[in-house]
């Protein structure tokens, strides 16, 4: 009933295209994203050791891993790409907190896949 009285199915496409948006504008400077791709609600980053050859950086759970650890942002690997999956009552502002967070990790993260700590490398 919720979902229906707050109308979540027919603001998921408005506020997934937002979430997408942020992420590529955040992200637009990091090396390591090859594509930001999404339908409604659901998002992938894809992860790249060459943004040339756009060959895949594997092995990225721990990068997943710190995400969630260091700024509570839920997501999750799926072989080369950060998923997102995040509630339909998503707000703009926290679409933006999400897409900082994971610009954040990924730009102390170097093509071998190593998360850094401290300042963005």
């Amino acid at each position: 009933h919720i979902i229906d009285r707050e109308g979540l199915v027919e603001r998921a496409p408005k506020i997934g295209d937002f979430l997408a948006a942020e992420l590529r504008r955040a992200l637009a400077d990091v090396p390591l994203v090859g594509e930001v791709r999404n339908v409604g609600m659901m998002l992938g980053v894809e992860l790249v050791a060459d943004p040339t050859t756009r060959e895949p950086l594997p092995g990225i759970q721990h990068i997943a891993d710190t995400i969630r650890a260091e700024h509570g942002v839920i997501v999750r690997d799926a072989a080369t790409a950060l998923v997102l999956s995040p509630a339909l009552t998503l707000g703009e502002a926290e679409a933006t907190r999400i897409a900082e967070s994971i610009a954040e990790v990924l730009s102390r993260t170097t093509p071998d896949g190593t998360v850094h700590r401290g300042a963005a490398r």
